[in-house]
């Protein structure tokens, strides 16, 4: 019976009046800044493939994207196609220095955005440097 009494009296505590008022505030800035542009959620996510060169980190990097783009979102009885662009940026094939990774694989990214989304594109081998 105690058991029930402290579900009751947690229920009673995250439903006062003050819970629901900041978890509406938090919910609304939340909203609120998630729409900014620019200042919203992550649009962007990197992935660190060890010891892998730009042949087979292009490869892991389409195979999500076709599975992302498999895989619609369900709401409401409606499908809405999900899409996924990727940038890949190796070291040392495509940078000379470890730091150029993330701003390589970025602007690649951009390109493949650029050029249409739902792709994967690959930042070109330094000069002096062969891919594969």
């Amino acid at each position: 019976m105690e058991t029930f009494g402290n579900l009751i009296f947690g229920l009673g505590v995250a439903l006062s009046w003050q819970n629901i008022f900041y978890c509406f505030i938090g919910c609304f800035l939340g909203t609120l800044v998630g729409v900014l542009p620019g200042i919203g959620p992550v649009a962007t996510v990197a992935m660190l493939l060890p010891f892998t060169d730009s042949e087979h980190a292009v490869e892991v990097a389409e195979r999500l994207r076709a599975r992302i783009a498999a895989q619609p979102f369900r709401h409401g009885g409606a499908e809405i196609p999900v899409t996924a662009s990727f940038g890949v940026a190796t070291f040392p094939e495509t940078v000379k220095d470890r730091d150029q990774l993330f701003p390589a694989s970025d602007k690649a990214l951009y390109i493949a955005k650029h050029e249409g989304r739902n792709r994967v594109r690959s930042k070109p081998a330094t000069k002096g440097r062969t891919m594969g």
